[in-house]
């Protein structure tokens, strides 16, 4: 073979001592958890906000759903024998899509109000991290390759940013 590839030196590892292996647990998952609420908890009226709206969506969403039997017993195939009512289901189909769409509108404020709440809280945790690297000594540098160790933090908050967006309270 070449003088090449005996020069090369072979490739270094993502891990370094300490490190944990992609898609592991943490040391301490309550621990964890308990820190994640704590930063999306800064906001705590938003989250309130948050609740209120989800249980408006599940409530609207029961309440449409439950509604269908009633329409159809006393609308469409009325259980005494009647003649169906048009104007009735009309009526009846009206209040069920109005039920429904409110659930659409608390949903779409549910989300829209927990991006910026975990928009939020992933800012609190880059600060945090900004200040916890600046605080770390230079030899903690110097052992450890750069680009690893800024991979991991943008990866690892990435993350947490897409986790805390997509989150159902």
């Amino acid at each position: 073979m070449s003088n090449l590839n005996r020069n090369k030196k072979p490739p270094m590892s993502m891990e370094s001592k300490g490190d944990k292996k992609p898609g592991s647990k943490p040391k301490n998952t309550k621990e964890t958890i308990k820190r994640l609420v704590e930063y999306i908890c800064i906001d705590k009226l938003k989250v309130i906000l948050i609740l209120l709206f989800v249980i408006i969506n599940t409530m609207c969403t029961l309440l449409g759903a439950y509604m269908i039997r009633p329409i159809i017993n006393n609308y469409i195939l009325p259980i005494d024998g009647s003649n169906p009512s048009l104007t009735g289901l009309v009526g009846a189909l009206l209040l069920m899509g109005g039920i429904l769409l409110m659930g659409v509108i608390a949903a779409y404020f549910q989300n829209r109000i927990m991006m910026g709440v975990s928009q939020k809280a992933v800012k609190e945790i880059r600060r945090d991290l900004f200040n916890k690297v600046q605080k770390l000594p230079v030899r903690f540098f110097d052992t450890n390759n750069h680009g690893d160790i800024m991979s991991r933090f943008t990866n690892d908050v990435d993350s947490i940013g897409e986790m805390l967006n997509n989150i159902v309270i």
